[in-house]
Order: C-alpha cells, then structure tokens, then sequence
C-alpha cells in the first residue's frame, strides 16, 4: 500500500474496488475526482485493485504517477479476494470521518456522493443509494433479478427496510463501518446483503438515498443470471441458519447468566414435565457419580458449576476446588453451599470458559458437566479444558448427543416445545460420536469412557497423557 501522508484525517474516505476496469478506469476516475474537487470537503480515494488479469493494476499504477496527489492511495492484492473482502480492506485502511464505496463503473453516477455524505452528516449511520431503473428492455431482465432477490431479502432476512440491499452505493460513519465489517464473513458480493443485516442487527439508522442506474451496455457484465442467482439462494439460506444459530446463542447465554437461580428453583419444585426432566438430570448424575472421585488435595476445577452440587461432593474428598459460573446467583448459592459443607478453601469465578484467565496445567480433574451444550465454539472451549487439565490429569464433559430421539426438540415448532413445557434455553451444539472423537484427537487427549446418556447426550471420561507415554 502507498504510505498515507500525516495530513488531518479526512472528512470522507472512499473506497474504489478495481478488477478488470481496463475499459473504464480512467475515465471513471476522472469524473469522480472531478466531482470530489466540486465540494469543500477534505477528501481521499482508497484503490483496492483486486488481482485483475487485464491491464488494471497497470493503469492504476499511471494514474497515481501523473497524478502525484497524496489523497491518492492503493492497496495491491496478490490473489483475488472477491469484492466484499476488498471494499473491507479499503474500509480498514480509511481515515476518513465518513467512508464509502461507489461501483467504479459509474453506472449509478459520482453526483451522488454528495446526499449521501450529507445524510450521514445529518445523522444517519449508514446511507444507501437506492437505485431508480431507466427503463429499457434490454436491462429488463437485470431489473428483474435485483427487485426479485430484494424481496427475498426482506421476507427472509432483517435488513433495516432497505429496499436495495446490493446496491454498489454504500456509505458509513468510520466507526459504524469497522464495528460492521468485522462481523461480515462472506468475502464475495454477498457482503452487502450480509453488512445491511448486520447493521440492522445494530439498530443503525438508516438513509436511503434515491439514484439513477443507468446500465452500461458497453461494458460486459460479470452477472450470470441463472448461476449467480442460485449462489445467492444458497447463501441467504446459510446466512439465515447463521442468524437463527446466533439468536439461540443469545436466548441461552441470557438465560443462564440471569434466570439460571430460577431454573434452579423451578427443577426443586413438583410437576409432570419437572419429573421428567429431573428424571434425566437424575440418571446423568447416577452415571457420573462413579466418576467423581479425589483423593485428599486433588485440585479440581468445574467450568459451568451452578449452585455447586459437584464441588461439594468433590469437597467431602478432601479436594481443592474451583468453579466457574456467568451466574452470580448461582455462585452466591454455591458459596453459601460449599461453607455449610465445611469448605473453605474454594475458589468461585464470575467468568465464561471462553474468557477465564487460569494457568495452565493447574488441575487434577477437570469438570464441565451440562455447559458445551450452549456453546457455539465447543471445540475451542473443549480445548481451552484440557489446556487446564494436568498432565495424567482428566477430564469429564457432557455435551449433547446427535442424532437423538429428542432431537426435534433443539430446532423449529420443538424449540418452543422445550422453552413452555421445560422452561428450557436452546440447546445450540449437539454432535456426533465422529465429531467427538475428532474434536478429543485435535485436544490431545485420550478417551477412556464414552456413554450416551438417555439417547440425549455424551457423557465423556478422557485422560490428558504424560508426555512420551501412550
């Protein structure tokens, strides 16, 4: 990338994505620094050229050195990224109080930079160009397959009302704009339907400013309809598995860090779907009970340890114990619990698996029962446990078992099914025995006992070997 220069940062930055803009380069480049030059702003152009196999970078390249002007900077990408991993680069790399991204085929022309800007100015976080069709009949079938897919998006996806969600014509305050893109996965054009429902998802107030397309016949289009459409199918399908993973990621994580006390109670009182559930409960803890056992001094640590039932059990042995909890409630129970069993050399954390500081190798045992199953980087959780398990030490989890009979309860009409007959948060990971298996192989660990629980979940005994023993 050409160094910026230590001039005050600008009032706007805006990105160009270039691939295979041989035939338009330069006069696209020539109207849009025209148009800028027309305003009072502090301005920069960020150039990601994006790998073209046609003669872009080079004439890139000639427009920076005749040029010779500081507001001009470029980004050079080694392989193709796709488009919306290069307006992200551009976006990373902008200084600007105001960023922005036009198509550089100026098919939705450069004059309206200027109300887009201003609707950020007057308030907006992003603001859209929502492009009004010339009509003609050859660009009938582009008009059809852009409005067709549109009112896709809105009847499938969260997208703040916009009504042109693709839309080439995107503008954002800086801040808005990184906290977004960091939360966009896909690199290609999917990344603007994907930023639009992110920012919906972050409540943005939204400005939709009307502009002229006018196709550029001229100029051969990368579109392929029938193709193209059916990727964009696949993809809005997978975006909305993704949406709805993460919104059950975020009904448990708020359930156990503020109703975790009640569930608790709920489970200590009387009724036929308590019975059944402390049925089960019941047969899991009978089936870890000759598992749980420490000699005086073993340190154990529970991630996930509610009110505390294991840690005192472990504390009638005569071992060390630690517990992790999102729960203060739960933790506050489970310290009143641990002092009336006598215990007072216990340690009890307010911290998620995910963010707890301890040392490694500090554990004889490790515990994490009924926790992976609300976790969507069970794996990396699954690692970050064994990580604390000393060498010759052990592990045991439960972790939710695919397929299951009562699987139809983890998605669809069941996920109700569960939240008002159970009082239950979703259940957002279940695996396979394979996918276990997998997972104990990446940890470095060996499992000694594997059994299913009901049908409905695993409950595992590993190992952590000492190193240069099987």
């Amino acid at each position: 990338m050409t160094p910026s220069t230590a001039s005050p940062a600008p009032d706007l930055t805006l990105v160009l994505a270039c691939y295979h803009e041989e035939a338009i380069l330069e006069a696209s480049v020539r109207r849009i620094i025209g148009t800028l030059e027309a305003t009072r702003w502090n301005w920069e152009i960020v150039f990601v050229e994006d790998a073209s196999r046609d003669r872009t970078r080079e004439l890139l390249g000639r427009i920076l050195d005749e040029r010779r002007d500081p507001r001009l900077r470029t980004i050079l990408h080694e392989r193709n990224m796709g488009r919306g991993r290069t307006v992200a680069d551009g976006f990373r790399a902008a200084r600007g109080a105001v960023v922005g991204f036009i198509d550089v085929d100026l098919e939705v022309g450069p004059e309206y930079i200027l109300p887009c800007v201003q609707a950020i100015r007057d308030g907006a976080d992003v603001a859209v160009g929502r492009r009004v069709y010339k009509f003609s009949i050859r660009g009938l079938w582009r008009y059809a397959l852009s409005t067709g897919y549109a009112r896709l998006v809105h009847s499938l996806l969260p997208s703040s009302g916009v009504s042109d969600t693709e839309s080439g014509y995107k503008f954002f305050r800086r801040e808005t704009a990184l906290m977004l893109i960091d939360r966009v996965t896909d690199p290609g054009w999917f990344w603007d339907t994907e930023i639009m429902c992110r920012a919906a998802e972050a409540a943005c107030r939204v400005a939709e400013v009307p502009c002229l397309f006018q196709r550029d016949f001229r100029k051969r289009s990368t579109v392929r309809g029938v193709h193209d459409s059916l990727v964009y199918l696949g993809r809005l399908a997978a975006f909305r598995r993704t949406l709805a993973a993460e919104t059950r990621l975020r009904a448990s994580d708020s359930f156990w860090r503020e109703r975790a006390d009640a569930f608790a109670d709920h489970y200590a009182a009387r009724g036929p779907f308590v019975r059944f559930v402390r049925s089960f409960l019941g047969r899991r803890e009978a089936l870890l009970e000759r598992w749980l056992r420490a000699a005086p001094g073993t340190r154990v640590l529970e991630a996930g340890c509610g009110h505390g039932p294991a840690l005192v059990s472990l504390v009638a042995q005569g071992a060390q114990v630690t517990g992790l909890d999102v729960s203060e409630a739960m933790l506050e129970r489970a310290r009143h619990t641990l002092e009336a069993a006598g215990s007072r050399g216990h340690t009890l954390l307010c911290t998620s698996v995910e963010t707890a500081d301890l040392p490694a190798e500090s554990f004889d045992l490790v515990l994490a029962v009924g926790l992976l199953d609300y976790l969507v980087g069970w794996r990396e959780a699954f690692r970050r446990l064994v990580g604390w398990t000393k060498p010759g030490g052990q592990l045991i989890v439960t972790i939710p078992k695919r397929p299951s009979p009562f699987g139809f309860l983890r998605r669809g009409p069941g996920l109700m099914l569960r939240r008002v007959l159970f009082d239950l948060p979703p259940i957002v990971t279940a695996v396979t025995r394979e996918e276990l298996e997998d997972a104990a192989r990446e940890a470095g660990v060996r499992l000694d006992e594997v059994a299913s629980c009901q049908g409905t979940m695993w409950a595992v005994r590993a190992t952590r070997p000492v190193a240069g023993h099987p």
